[in-house]
């Protein structure tokens, strides 16, 4: 009866092949295997689940109480003059056409920003590659707060 074979007295054991079945062990895969899948599907469908990691966007984030809105025209923050050491920090250097510098500096010509171009020479695109990128993770920022806002 079962499903076990067991060897006959009469017959050589050595050469005759035999299954034996283990069911602790089959039942403890299953435990296991179960307890995967449980611990799984519960990681899946928890959103309020938080973790810890670099940079943005993990673990706590604040809560702004105050609703958001873009800056109007000619509005800057914080409220002083852009040239100031206040608003910009102490400045290196100028870079004009005849400095060594002027051949590092790079157009940036991300279309989700508005630039001026007066005199429709492309220079207010120049600028060093630090500067592009800090000012390409702001029109980023601008657009995912304010959908359908271009930073200008």
């Amino acid at each position: 009866p079962g499903s076990f074979a067991t060897p006959s007295p009469s017959s050589d054991s050595a050469n005759t092949p035999h299954t034996t079945h283990n069911t602790h062990t089959t039942h403890t895969m299953g435990a296991w295997t179960a307890l995967v899948l449980v611990s799984a599907w519960a990681l899946l469908l928890c959103p309020d689940t938080t973790a810890c990691g670099p940079g943005r966007g993990y673990g706590n984030r604040r809560r702004h109480n105050r609703k958001l809105t873009p800056l109007a025209y000619k509005q800057f923050i914080p409220n002083v003059a852009e040239k100031t050491l206040g608003a910009s920090g102490k400045s290196e250097s100028k870079i004009n056409r005849n400095a060594s510098r002027f051949k590092d500096l790079i157009p940036n010509y991300n279309p989700d920003i508005i630039f001026k171009d007066e005199e429709k020479s492309g220079a207010d695109r120049l600028m060093t590659q630090r500067c592009k990128d800090k000012l390409n993770a702001l029109a980023i920022s601008v657009m995912n707060q304010w959908p359908g806002v271009r930073l200008g």
